[in-house]
């Protein structure tokens, strides 16, 4: 298991981050939950798989996160401190406009072998009751 770990930001959320980019010791890798297809839902609490990732696909990854930091929401960019992240008040025409499907898919980093593990929990913090935005630790 990973100790020195940092969540970046959230690709896909299901309640919690279930995929994104973090940095683990200076190096950014991609991360996706456990999914256990018997139970028919993600392990809990979270086991996050660790996939190490070339320059050129940060580079895409990075520039894909951007345009979406701009065009629709900062609500899952734990790089920002809470009092910068938002969702765009037009962050349905964004969808509706068909403009976010020109953008390439995020491929399927899960294919490759993991080359660690770390628990959710130890990263990120939940939203408190009442709503909100959950955070990096």
């Amino acid at each position: 298991m990973v100790k020195d770990i940092r969540l970046l930001w959230g690709s896909r959320i299901h309640d919690e981050p279930i995929s994104g980019l973090v940095e683990v010791d200076g190096d950014q890798m991609w991360f996706d939950t456990s999914f256990d297809e018997e139970a028919d839902e993600y392990v809990w609490p979270r086991e996050c798989l660790l996939y190490p990732l070339t320059d050129d696909e940060l580079t895409v990854l990075w520039r894909r996160h951007h345009l979406h930091e701009v065009l629709v929401s900062t609500h899952s960019c734990f790089h920002l401190p809470d009092s910068e992240r938002h969702v765009s008040e037009h962050w349905d025409d964004i969808f509706e406009s068909g403009a976010w499907e020109e953008l390439p898919e995020t491929p399927d980093y899960t294919k490759r072998s993991s080359v660690g593990t770390f628990m959710l929990r130890d990263v990120y913090a939940p939203p408190t009751e009442g709503g909100g935005l959950g955070h990096a630790l």
